[in-house]
């Protein structure tokens, strides 16, 4: 979810009650010449992209949405979980 339904670029994106907004609605574009399951994710609402903040690698680094930019902050693997099914926790930032 992005917090408030922002369309403001660094808006924290949140777990959150499903409430069949468009601030909960994810559109993954799978990035040109992967050959693997590499993808930007863009909010419905704002069309910005999830963004992992000034690019950290540290564990529990805040998620954004931030105007798109082909960063390895914005690209993000979904990992199969088995059974043709991608489960919660298998998207792991790229970079």
């Amino acid at each position: 979810d992005v917090a408030g339904a922002s369309f403001n670029w660094g808006a924290k994106v949140q777990q959150w009650g499903c409430n069949g907004t468009n601030a909960q609605v994810f559109k993954f574009y799978r990035i040109r010449d992967s050959a693997h399951n590499l993808y930007m994710i863009i909010n419905e609402n704002s069309g910005l992209c999830l963004d992992v903040e000034r690019a950290s690698r540290d564990a529990g680094a805040n998620v954004r949405q931030w105007g798109c930019n082909g960063t390895r902050a914005q690209q993000f693997w979904v990992i199969d979980s088995g059974q043709g099914q991608y489960g919660k926790r298998q998207i792991v930032n790229d970079n």
